[in-house]
């Protein structure tokens, strides 16, 4: 097989899957990984793909499975989400929005002692809830099998409820600061912002992209906790926002 069939071969994947590791693509292809590697910088000049680490993600594919998105930046959310447990104290009622990155908090959270977490993860709740932790489930349509609940019967769920503080990752940031969200979750973030006292975005960095499910800025948050380390002059331009890097530990 020539490159430009591996590479047709390659887009063919991308569009059935969104996000695969390069493992996933060898073995799929039937080469060496450091040929997929080298099919895969081609493909990044020429900004066929986006890389990450140990895996890529087609420019045209809005989302990356849900699976995927799990195992990708695994040691940096799991560092941001044990930063951010340490914001929750004791008897704090807490949302905690659907994402594989406050996903994370399930391990840090039960010590915190929260009084009420508050999410549309099912997942989450789940582990929670084995540990001990009062949770409430805000149901509604599931929007991404198995665990992911959002949509308008979601967000009137959400306005039962009042927080101390919520945790949120969306879907991306972009450089100017624009939260991006997914069309089926845009109004249920703004409901979480708008009902909890201290909210924390909980930013990796794979998250800095472009989009237009427009949500707000960062200038709508307390605080980012994140592993990228922004320079003064970026958290200038958010005079009012906490910005709280942690070490990425790989």
């Amino acid at each position: 097989m020539y490159q430009k069939e591996r590479v047709e071969a390659i887009c063919e994947i991308l569009r059935k899957y969104g996000y695969v590791t390069v493992k996933f693509l060898s073995a799929e292809l039937g080469y060496s990984t450091a040929t997929v590697n080298r099919d895969l910088n081609h493909m990044e000049k020429l900004s066929m793909i986006r890389r990450t680490y140990g895996g890529v993600e087609s420019t045209e594919t809005a989302y990356t499975p849900l699976l995927f998105r799990y195992d990708a930046y695994k040691s940096a959310k799991r560092a941001i989400c044990k930063r951010a447990a340490e914001f929750v104290e004791e008897g704090d009622t807490v949302f905690v929005d659907a994402s594989t990155t406050t996903q994370f908090l399930a391990e840090y959270l039960p010590k915190a002692k929260p009084s009420l977490v508050i999410t549309p993860n099912t997942a989450l709740a789940a582990m929670l809830s084995e540990q001990g932790v009062c949770v409430h489930i805000l149901g509604g349509q599931v929007v991404e099998a198995p665990y992911f609940c959002g949509g308008a019967e979601t967000v009137q769920a959400a306005r039962s409820y009042r927080a101390d503080k919520c945790f949120l990752s969306l879907a991306y940031v972009t450089e100017n600061g624009e939260l991006i969200a997914r069309e089926d979750n845009k109004f249920l973030y703004k409901e979480f912002l708008a009902r909890s006292k201290q909210s924390f975005l909980l930013l990796h960095h794979g998250k800095i992209k472009s989009g237009n499910i427009f949500c707000g800025t960062l200038d709508d948050v307390s605080c980012v906790i994140s592993d990228i380390d922004y320079d003064e002059e970026y958290q200038a331009r958010f005079g009012g926002v906490r910005f709280v890097c942690v070490e990425n530990k790989k």
